[in-house]
């Protein structure tokens, strides 16, 4: 049985439109088989097979899944030292040295700054230093020396008032004199005071003084008032021995036992670790009797007193932990 030819699968020769279109891709498809059961055509166009490579494109990477090292950190460029350009920064000007004063040609005209400073010293010393101690407060302030030498010049100041009161003792009779002081003249200068004498009477020791001088507080207070002092000489007055002149065996008695008095021991421990390290305290107690009983005394215990005016002193003692000596003035009783 004859079947009839596949038009699909007749060539025919290419025309001469078909010779020019160069573009147009060839397909070539096998004539089917006889008895071979033809296939739907399918709308989906092929896939199209991707070009090969050219010799020169690059071949794609592949991932792999080892663990590759980090790659090393580059260097880093060295830094460059550079030095900053100089800026003038206005400072304030430093305080005067003292020896600066020698450069004021009014102070090299003087003769007194000719001498070398020890003899200045020497000079200021002879007119600024009093013979007794100064009570304080008093009306007349000069005291016996030549205070009008610190207005004469600057220069002369600045030399001088470290002597006031590194070669003057001061006396104060109330606790709140000796603090008072600081606030009524220079604090910083009264601060280098160093020396003081305390006149205190045996009643007031308790009521007054303990306060003040045992306290540690900033504002009042002996070791923070005058952080500077060398010497503490404190007068304690006593009242119990006068008017006993007819009773020559009751003085005797009491002498005895002078070193046990409570207002002492009182004082004593007060001051005892408060006055700056190194400072001399010395505490004399006072007594007053009639001259009779001064005789007394002296012809009672010899070798114990030394005279003294008009009464005797006895040597220093360590009584409560300080140097303590008892001196006995003499005088007028009525009906001796």
């Amino acid at each position: 049985m004859a079947y009839p030819a596949d038009e699909s699968a007749l060539s025919l020769p290419p025309s001469d439109e078909d010779m020019l279109d160069v573009s147009a891709p060839l397909h070539w498809q096998p004539s089917p088989s006889p008895g071979a059961q033809q296939q739907p055509q399918s709308s989906t166009p092929a896939p199209s097979t991707p070009p090969l490579p050219s010799p020169t494109t690059t071949p794609p990477q592949r991932h792999s899944t080892r663990h590759r090292a980090p790659p090393a950190p580059s260097p880093k460029p060295s830094p460059t030292l550079t030095t900053p350009p100089s800026v003038d920064v206005p400072m304030p000007d430093a305080p005067p040295s003292p020896e600066s004063w020698s450069h004021d040609p009014g102070v090299r005209a003087s003769p007194l700054f000719r001498l070398p400073r020890e003899l200045r010293d020497a000079i200021y010393s002879h007119c600024l230093t009093a013979a007794e101690a100064i009570p304080w407060p008093i009306a007349n302030l000069s005291a016996g020396i030549c205070t009008p030498l610190l207005r004469v010049c600057r220069a002369v100041h600045r030399e001088t008032w470290p002597l006031l009161y590194a070669k003057n003792t001061l006396s104060f009779a109330h606790p709140s004199d000796a603090n008072m002081f600081l606030y009524a003249h220079n604090r910083a200068q009264a601060r280098m005071l160093k020396s003081l004498r305390l006149m205190v009477r045996d009643r007031d020791v308790r009521a007054l003084w303990t306060g003040y001088l045992s306290s540690t507080a900033p504002g009042r207070s002996l070791m923070a008032d005058y952080p500077s002092l060398e010497e503490v000489h404190v007068c304690l007055r006593m009242v119990g021995w006068a008017g006993h002149a007819a009773q020559g065996a009751d003085v005797v008695e009491r002498f005895r036992r002078w070193g046990g008095d409570r207002a002492l021991k009182e004082l004593c421990l007060s001051v005892e670790g408060r006055a700056p390290v190194g400072a001399d305290v010395r505490v004399v107690m006072l007594y007053r009797v009639a001259r009779g009983d001064v005789d007394l005394l002296w012809r009672m215990f010899p070798g114990k007193f030394q005279r003294r005016g008009g009464g005797v002193r006895t040597a220093w003692e360590c009584v409560f932990g300080a140097s303590v000596a008892l001196e006995v003035e003499g005088v007028d009783v009525e009906g001796a």
